[in-house]
């Protein structure tokens, strides 16, 4: 039951969002990836979600938490690194978030789905750690 009157329970939520993930086109070559976009998308969420402030700190909380990451999607080739993860969401059309429910994804530059104008804090890589549980 979710602690929101009228809210989506959390796993309907989570099933939106990878049934959106799955339905994006990846314009890269099939034989050359080794991080599909879904896996990607989904890394690059959860970590923020759980307050994770830049890609290399995504990166390594994705290792951590791979058993979790692949509760929803196999992750074959574990999680990218740091360096990959920014070039890869670099190349991310912003319109991407907006389709996916983010209110004004469109007009902001991609931090990890935080948008623009977030100042990252560099207190701790992932304040709230026990979202991966």
């Amino acid at each position: 039951m979710s602690p929101f009157p009228g809210s989506t329970p959390y796993k309907a939520r989570l099933v939106v969002l990878l049934d959106h993930f799955a339905i994006t086109d990846d314009p890269r070559a099939v034989r050359r990836v080794a991080h599909p976009l879904a896996e990607v998308l989904l890394l690059v969420v959860c970590a923020t979600l759980a307050g994770c402030d830049d890609y290399d700190h995504i990166a390594v909380q994705g290792e951590v938490h791979l058993d979790v990451l692949r509760r929803h999607l196999p992750n074959d080739h574990g999680t990218p690194g740091g360096r990959w993860l920014t070039i890869l969401m670099n190349r991310i059309n912003p319109a991407l978030l907006s389709a996916a429910g983010h209110p004004r994804g469109a007009d902001r530059a991609l931090h990890p789905v935080l948008g623009a104008g977030v100042h990252p804090s560099r207190r701790s890589p992932c304040r709230r750690a026990a979202f991966w549980d």
